[in-house]
């Protein structure tokens, strides 16, 4: 083969795997994944794939140089994305758990397996995919959008420590001591994503336990895969009737500010921001029950053909292929007008319910594992959204903990992380708001 020919196919593959990238990419473009680096990227992508096809018709020194310069970008892009991986995956673990032997069985295999001991477990299913099932399957009278768990069950959530962890879930589907509603007072209540629900680290070592320590009378009605919105909803549909003292407001940088956007999509969720408004979820509690269980007998029931080392395998690539690490570091856009004016009617309406049982509401800022180690300098975006959102709690008066100043006075603060929060992280999480607790106790004396 000459070489004007080889060059001329080496273009033709070129234009086909640049454009084959922009057309996998693409569709995945919107609000929630709109960066500023993303958004250049596909716009190289598709000025070299259209270069490489152009370049057919161009003359050999030409034709050349463009697939040189493709080769090239190809490789930085995805030799950037593989280091960023290998970085993750090699970061030394907080805690080893199991003796340093890894279980890896699949989430269905562990359910199954505890089921077949005898003990009543099911998987940590998130409550959007809970609603969309319900919706679809089994309505309930008001179509409810559910906001806690599955109740009273051991609950299988996830393993980043080489032991699977489980939790016991309390009358309202949240990770509690069980007699915890029974109390005739509570003085803190905890609210947040699934860092605050404490994935992957025991129960007894997540942060509502370390306030425990503390205050016993606290409870955590952390969730899994939630935004601002579903917090708003969550506050408004338990914790009037509790009347906690302190309610702590954890922000996660992590993924909050993308869960919000989603949560806006939904017209159910949206009425939270109306005064007064909620779904009237506990003379439904029952119901609810029954549908979530029907939800995890059809999961259990859905065979799992592939093992957890293929997907595992299969879930990498497609990350890799997306460029899920590198995308993560590129700067983002900033918060919509549409969000600043939502984000700020929730804190104004989670203040004024909690207020109007005498209680306080404090903000607590979480920031992301990306903002420490060594690539933290490329997270550009964490900045951004921590003065966006800290601005509107200052606005509606809230008190404020800052996490992010307090961690990266820490020795390798991105020890406090696994993914998830590790324990070291819970612990500096609790002992934090602890230290809040002990403030306003202090400033209500004084007064």
């Amino acid at each position: 083969m000459s070489g004007i020919r080889l060059s001329r196919v080496c273009a033709a593959i070129g234009a086909l795997l640049y454009f084959g990238l922009l057309a996998y990419w693409a569709p995945k473009l919107s609000y929630d994944t709109a960066t500023a680096g993303f958004v250049a990227l596909l716009v190289i992508v598709a000025a070299i794939g259209a270069g490489c096809l152009v370049s057919i018709a161009m003359s050999h020194r030409w034709r050349v140089g463009i697939v040189l310069v493709a080769v090239w970008l190809g490789v930085l892009v995805y030799s950037a994305e593989a280091i960023l991986v290998v970085t993750f995956l090699t970061r030394p673990m907080p805690d080893q758990a199991n003796d340093g032997i890894w279980d890896d069985r699949s989430l269905h295999k562990v359910v199954g397996d505890l089921r077949a001991s005898g003990t009543l477990a099911v998987p940590d299913i998130s409550s959007g995919q809970l609603s969309a099932y319900a919706s679809s399957h089994r309505p309930t009278p008001k179509n409810m959008w559910f906001l806690g768990g599955i109740a009273l069950h051991t609950t299988v959530l996830c393993n980043e420590y080489g032991a699977w962890v489980v939790h016991e879930t309390d009358q309202h589907g949240f990770t509690n001591p069980r007699d915890i509603w029974l109390a005739e007072e509570i003085d803190v209540a905890i609210l947040g994503d699934s860092q605050m629900k404490g994935y992957c680290v025991p129960a007894a070592r997540g942060t509502a336990a370390v306030v425990r320590g503390e205050v016993p009378a606290t409870i955590s009605l952390g969730n899994g895969s939630i935004g601002p919105l579903r917090m708003l909803a969550i506050l408004k549909e338990f914790l009037p009737a509790l009347h906690p003292k302190h309610v702590f407001w954890v922000y996660y940088e992590g993924n909050d500010h993308t869960n919000l956007t989603a949560e806006l999509d939904s017209p159910l969720l949206r009425q939270y921001l109306q005064s007064g408004f909620t779904q009237g979820i506990e003379p439904e509690k029952e119901l609810i029950d029954d549908v979530l269980l029907d939800y995890v007998d059809e999961w259990l029931n859905t065979p799992r053909a592939e093992s957890p080392t293929r997907a595992n395998i299969i879930y990498r690539l497609t990350n890799l292929i997306h460029l899920a690490r590198l995308r993560r570091y590129l700067d983002v856009l900033p918060p919509e007008p549409f969000e600043t004016v939502a984000m700020s009617r929730i804190l104004e309406e989670a203040r004024s319910v909690v207020v109007a049982w005498g209680g306080t509401l404090t903000f607590v800022y979480l920031p992301a594992v990306s903002r420490y180690g060594p690539w933290a300098g490329l997270a550009g975006n964490n900045a951004r959204i921590q003065a966006w959102v800290t601005a509107i709690a200052e606005e509606k008066g809230l008190p404020i903990v800052d996490l992010h100043a307090r961690f990266e006075q820490m020795e390798r603060p991105e020890r406090l992380y696994n993914g998830h929060l590790s324990t070291a992280g819970h612990r500096a999480v609790g002992e934090a708001i602890i230290e809040a607790i002990r403030e306003r106790n202090r400033e209500a004396t004084s007064h």
